[in-house]
């Protein structure tokens, strides 16, 4: 079941950006990027915890029991792409905030300039 649940999110969520400019890929078995062309880090962290909350508000229920399965959960890296730079720093960069969300319990959203900031308080 856990391996089915997330393939069903991801297709209808690839559905519903089908329309834009956006693009969904997957990286690595069970991390997805989100390409937002043209938005900056304010929104794309916003999109990003409407989407973790709805993935939260997921009910899945066993059909032959009715049975209510473990609540899923998602852990978001947000970051924006900087004029100049490669696509493995911006991966890197994201790598960083989601790595900064499992850190302190997953669940949530962090955008890179939580991991500013944070740079800036431990100096």
């Amino acid at each position: 079941m856990t391996d089915q649940a997330p393939k069903e999110i991801d297709l209808d969520y690839a559905t519903a950006l089908y329309a834009s400019r956006t693009r969904l890929l997957e990286y690595g078995g069970e991390e997805l990027i989100v390409v937002f062309p043209g938005a900056d880090l304010a929104v794309c962290a916003a999109v990003a915890e409407r989407n973790r909350r709805s993935v939260a508000e997921c009910r899945i229920t066993r059909r032959s029991t009715g049975e209510l399965l473990l609540a899923m959960t998602v852990s978001i890296g947000v970051a924006q792409f900087r004029p100049g730079e490669s696509t493995t720093q911006l991966i890197e960069r994201c790598d960083g905030a989601l790595y900064l969300v499992k850190r302190s319990g997953g669940n949530r959203v962090v955008a890179e300039k939580s991991l500013e900031a944070r740079s800036v308080a431990k100096a």
